[in-house]
């Protein structure tokens, strides 16, 4: 997964993306960590986030889509508090 690279790329720290996708700093770091697997949910945040695809976020390809510094799209937020859309518990 190469969702360590994007956050340190787009100069985010663990704090500041956890506040982002409503997830515990502690759950986080098991993602990036390789400890416990990304729900489907986060990886389509994560797309959206760093406007770059799911194959790359994941590790199915080298190429990421054209993308520059993240830029918080308030939008997203939105739209995925609208569907209900949130990160799973610590638990399982």
């Amino acid at each position: 997964m190469n969702i360590k690279e994007l956050r340190v790329e787009n100069r985010l720290s663990q704090t500041e993306l956890c506040k982002i996708l409503n997830c515990s700093q502690s759950l986080y770091s098991m993602y990036e960590n390789g400890i416990r697997n990304v729900p489907l949910e986060t990886v389509v945040k994560l797309s959206f986030l760093y406007k770059t695809s799911i194959d790359y976020i994941v590790g199915i390809t080298d190429v990421s889509a054209p993308k520059k510094r993240a830029s918080i799209d308030k939008r997203y937020i939105y739209y995925w508090e609208f569907l209900g859309v949130e990160e799973s518990s610590d638990e399982g």
